[in-house]
């Protein structure tokens, strides 16, 4: 046992002997620490960029477009005519008007003709200017007409008269149905006057309303078969 103690302690003692001699520490200096050299950045030089210059803009104004004076074109007003007779006028006679009578009724009663009555009303116009009005019981105007072609001048002028008779009736009427009524009338004048004296309305065209010259037109076609 005491051997075996021997033998173990001689081994270890090596051990520590060496091991303590070789374990030494030293003081160890570190070596200098050595600065990395500074790397000298090199001056920034700051370029301004160039300044371009901007062009000068020239404003150039727009030549104004003067804009033409508005012309204000009225329209045509439907100028009565100046009623003149190239031929004596009518002798007449009194007429006292019956009950339902009207100036259609008188000229067929006088002249066969219902065409004529415009030149019965023209022989009453400052006292009846209304062309569908006369007072039963008084007494009016009826003209002798001998014959249409040698009395045509004085029949004319009883055509204009009634047709501005019904046209001035128009712009006094109030209601749709009364202004209707009389435009009917009026274009019925132009109907009848051309149909007594061919060539009325064409020759007249420019003194009455466009609308009324086209209807007659129609109702003279239609009616009469009758084409200007």
């Amino acid at each position: 046992m005491k051997k075996f103690n021997a033998l173990f302690f001689v081994p270890l003692s090596l051990v520590l002997f060496f091991g303590c001699g070789s374990t030494k520490v030293e003081d160890v200096v570190p070596p200098p620490a050595v600065e990395e050299p500074k790397v000298e950045e090199p001056p920034v030089e700051i370029i301004e960029e160039p300044k371009v210059e901007e062009p000068l803009v020239e404003i150039v104004e727009e030549p104004k477009v003067e804009e033409p004076p508005v012309e204000i074109v009225e329209e045509p007003k439907i100028e009565e005519p100046e009623i003149t007779k190239t031929v004596p006028e009518f002798s007449y006679m009194k007429y006292k008007v019956k009950r339902k009578d009207d100036y259609h009724k008188i000229a067929r009663k006088f002249y066969k003709v219902r065409h004529l009555w415009p030149c019965i009303y023209d022989a009453n116009v400052e006292k009846y200017p209304n062309p569908d009005l006369i007072r039963t019981g008084t007494y009016i105007r009826v003209p002798k007409i001998l014959s249409i072609s040698k009395e045509a001048e004085n029949i004319k002028a009883g055509m204009f008269q009634a047709y501005n008779g019904y046209v001035k009736q128009i712009s006094l009427k109030k209601t749709q149905k009364e202004k209707a009524k009389n435009r009917s009338r009026a274009v019925g004048v132009l109907v009848s006057a051309e149909l007594l004296i061919p060539g009325f309305i064409k020759s007249n065209e420019g003194l009455f309303d466009k609308t009324h010259v086209a209807e007659a037109k129609r109702v003279l076609w239609k009616s009469y078969r009758y084409r200007l």
